[in-house]
C-alpha cells in the first residue's frame, strides 16, 4: 500500500505552520474557521506569490487575510459569472425555440418527434 510522504496536520497544526512560515495571524479563530470551511489546499493557490520556496517563508508582513481576500473575491466572481451564464442559457433556449416555431409556422412543431 502507498504511504503518503507528508504528515496529515490538524487545523491547529495548519495554523501553526502558517505562523512558523512567518505569516501574521491576527485572529486564530478566524483562520481556523476559514481552514475548516475552505481547506488549506484550496487556499494554497492564493499564497504562491507571497511565499518564497527557497526560504520556505512568507514575504515579510504577509497576513492570512492576504490569501483569504482573493479567495473570497474569486468565489463572489464565480457566483456572479454563473448567474449570468444561467440567464444566458435560458435566453438562448427561448430564442432557439421561438425562431424554430416561426420558421416552421407552427406552435406545435416542437411536439413532433421528427423535429429532433
Amino acid at each position: 500500500m502507498y504511504q503518503y510522504p507528508k504528515q496529515i496536520l490538524t487545523i491547529a497544526q495548519q495554523v501553526q505552520s502558517y505562523i512558523d512560515a512567518g505569516m501574521v495571524i491576527t485572529s486564530r479563530e478566524d483562520v481556523e474557521k476559514a481552514l475548516k470551511s475552505v481547506g488549506v489546499y484550496r487556499l494554497r493557490g492564493y499564497s504562491f506569490q507571497l511565499y518564497d520556496n527557497a526560504t520556505k517563508k512568507y514575504v515579510s508582513g504577509t497576513k492570512f487575510e492576504d490569501i483569504l481576500k482573493p479567495y473570497q473575491f474569486d468565489q463572489e466572481l464565480s457566483v456572479l459569472i454563473f448567474s449570468m451564464i444561467a440567464g444566458f442559457d435560458v435566453l438562448c433556449f427561448y430564442l432557439f425555440s421561438y425562431c424554430y416555431i416561426i420558421f416552421h409556422m407552427s406552435a406545435f412543431i416542437l411536439l413532433s418527434v421528427n423535429s429532433f
